[in-house]
């Protein structure tokens, strides 16, 4: 083909005609630049297939940390609305010297206050992070699920501080209080702990670890008696209860996320 076109150029160069030969080299170049188009429309296409198979990838990694999230969201509200309502029902205990209260309730109430479920911490490092790192988050053709993406990162990070601040409180402050005044192994769940921690062993253990009924007593009546106590319990109320509009926000963006992902395959959200 390119010899036939050398041909004919060169007969009208010779033949000194050269009205013919302009058209000729307009109608070579409109035919280099059609072939030029065609290849660069191929290659679009061929890119976009593969786009296509990247995102997909990228969007199935999303819809599994999704519905990982969905999860823990649901756990971090329950155990949070959980530890306000066994503080709310020891405020009212303090306040209230002629209610009566089971020992068993107490227990089951300090317990719930202790309780801690950290998912900010946990995920600090998450989706968001792993596709900005590898510069594949421009592979995400909604703008939507990209800017719910980097919402979520960033009230993960801020539900990490909010954590952090809440479990330093509990550690330093809550904790030693009550040290002094319960006995720790029956309102916690150590003796269920160290029994399920046998599954965990790297080598059997012939020797069973068992926590037996502890010869202290809680001092019920001084610790709904102290103001320490009470003013230690006020303060970790307000604290639990400023992660609890996190998580809502949380639950909102992943909310979002589902609805990409059902216009994208209903199949990858799991209730």
């Amino acid at each position: 083909m390119l010899t036939l076109l050398r041909k004919i150029r060169r007969s009208l160069i010779d033949s000194n005609k050269g009205n013919r030969y302009l058209i000729y080299a307009i109608g070579e170049i409109t035919l280099v630049v059609i072939g030029i188009l065609i290849a660069l429309q191929i290659n679009n296409w061929n890119q976009d297939r593969l786009n296509g198979i990247e995102e997909s990838r990228i969007i199935a990694a999303v819809a599994q940390e999704a519905n990982m999230f969905r999860w823990q969201i649901q756990r971090g509200i329950k155990t949070y609305n959980d530890a306000l309502a066994s503080s709310d029902r020891l405020v009212s205990c303090i306040n209230d010297k002629q209610q009566e209260v089971s020992q068993d309730t107490l227990d089951f109430d300090l317990r719930k206050i202790t309780s801690r479920w950290l998912m900010g911490l946990s995920n600090e490092t998450n989706i968001y992070d792993a596709l900005s790192n590898a510069g594949e988050l421009r592979l995400i053709s909604s703008n939507q699920l990209q800017r719910d993406l980097s919402s979520l990162k960033r009230d993960l990070m801020l539900l990490a501080k909010y954590e952090t601040y809440q479990t330093e409180f509990v550690d330093n402050q809550l904790f030693p209080l009550l040290n002094q005044y319960i006995d720790g192994v029956n309102i916690s769940n150590i003796r269920s702990r160290i029994r399920e921690s046998k599954r965990f062993r790297y080598k059997p253990v012939s020797q069973e670890l068992n926590i037996q009924q502890s010869h202290f007593k809680t001092s019920y009546d001084e610790l709904l008696a102290s103001k320490f106590f009470s003013n230690v319990l006020l303060q970790h109320m307000d604290n639990t209860a400023s992660l609890l509009p996190i998580y809502r926000r949380l639950e909102v963006i992943i909310s979002n996320i589902d609805e990409v992902l059902i216009n994208y395959d209903p199949t990858l959200i799991i209730n």
